[in-house]
């Protein structure tokens, strides 16, 4: 990336559950880039933040990518997880795990659910996603153990459960996306992959 544009941006959002945006550049107009005063997601990170996150750089360049070898496997160990507690729609990428829901709002009745069970999760709505669906952000961490995990997921089934009985139905709460919605994700999540590599055999 280094040398091939002018400008570089990111966010540290995904980094220690820390937040703030960056751009870094030689282009002298980067000096004219404000940050406001804590509006939205545009907020700057702080001291304590920036040098949380150079320490993880650090950490991760250290280990010649074991971090990321345990994380890749604890998030497959989360995906089975989930599939054994019926969440149908799973999509992974990186260290985020997504269960969407094909409702407006399942997934953040889930979220308000779980939370009663002892467990607080991101939920998202339209219009952060399109109207016809919501859904669940799970975070991979290395601070996470299987057995926190495997509780979460029994946790979050019965609560699937619940809401299908009382709210929902099991279409909703059990039920897979149409086809199009899978097309639209491609390549991420297994049953999208799965079904891609099946129309080639």
């Amino acid at each position: 990336m280094a040398g091939s544009c002018e400008y570089i941006c990111g966010v540290f959002s995904k980094t220690l559950s820390s937040y703030g945006g960056f751009v870094v550049s030689n282009n002298r107009f980067v000096e004219t880039l404000t940050i406001t005063p804590g509006v939205g997601f545009a907020t700057g990170p702080h001291a304590f933040s920036a040098a949380c996150v150079s320490k993880a750089l650090e950490i991760i360049e250290r280990d010649n990518g074991k971090l990321r070898a345990e994380i890749d496997e604890l998030r497959s160990f989360y995906v089975e997880e989930l599939k054994r507690n019926r969440c149908a729609n799973i999509i992974h990428c990186g260290h985020n795990v997504f269960v969407s829901y094909p409702h407006l709002y399942a997934a953040t009745t889930l979220a308000i659910d779980m939370r009663k069970r002892g467990y607080l999760m991101s939920s998202f709505m339209f219009p952060s996603v399109p109207l016809d669906r919501s859904i669940l952000r799970l975070t991979v961490t290395p601070l996470m153990t299987r057995d926190i995990y495997r509780g979460f997921c029994k946790a979050l089934g019965e609560s699937m459960e619940f809401l299908a009985k009382e709210r929902f139905g099991d279409e909703v709460m059990f039920g897979k996306h149409s086809k199009a919605y899978y097309d639209e994700l491609h390549p991420a999540g297994d049953e999208a992959a799965d079904e891609a590599k099946q129309k080639t055999e």
